[in-house]
């Protein structure tokens, strides 16, 4: 089974703590190793609870996009699957729970 997951994100520090995004940190430092390292788990899901959730190991490949120093820096992240991508409930398809735009609320709640 071949799979594979592109994005571009942004990467800048927080203005506050001066520190990058610990799950971007992750890759990068993944996308440096060798061996075991290397290799992150993944996973995704429709952020609205549809079943639509997936989960997978992979090699992780960090491109920086380079580009004017005055600009937000980004980076090309492709994720290239070692083994089976499988099927798996999504987290936030729970009765009773609703979720928009990656809050979470009770039904009913307002």
């Amino acid at each position: 089974l071949k799979w594979s997951i592109e994005t571009t994100v942004a990467h800048r520090a927080n203005p506050t703590t001066l520190k990058f995004s610990s799950a971007q940190e992750a890759l990068r430092k993944a996308s440096m190793s060798f061996g075991a390292a290397s290799y992150v788990r993944v996973r995704w899901f429709d952020r609205t609870g549809l079943p639509d959730a997936y989960e997978g190991r992979a090699i992780v490949q960090w491109e920086p996009d380079g580009g004017d120093a005055a600009e937000v820096d980004t980076v090309k992240i492709t994720l290239t699957g070692s083994g089976p991508l499988t099927a798996i409930t999504n987290p936030v398809a729970t009765p009773g729970l609703l979720s928009v735009e990656g809050k979470t609320a009770k039904a009913g709640d307002s």
